[in-house]
């Protein structure tokens, strides 16, 4: 259940980013991804005490951006 919910709430974090030209903007870019490592590190690390190691939520992150890429036109 956390995991689904987690994968709910980066999505609604990479919509929220979502804008016009959004793969041009690399602020943008940036910003949705230190938004998603914040919520990695608060809510699964903090919150919900999933043992993540920083290179695993470099990976999440990674994947994260680039489903979104295939996923949205733009």
């Amino acid at each position: 259940m956390i995991a689904a919910d987690a994968a709910v709430s980066i999505w609604e974090i990479i919509l929220r980013h979502r804008k016009v030209d959004y793969w041009d903007d690399l602020n943008a870019q940036r910003q949705t991804m230190n938004d998603i490592d914040d919520y990695l590190y608060d809510q699964l690390k903090g919150k919900h005490a999933v043992p993540l190691t920083t290179a695993e939520m470099d990976e999440i992150i990674h994947r994260s951006m680039e489903l979104a890429r295939h996923r949205m036109a733009g």
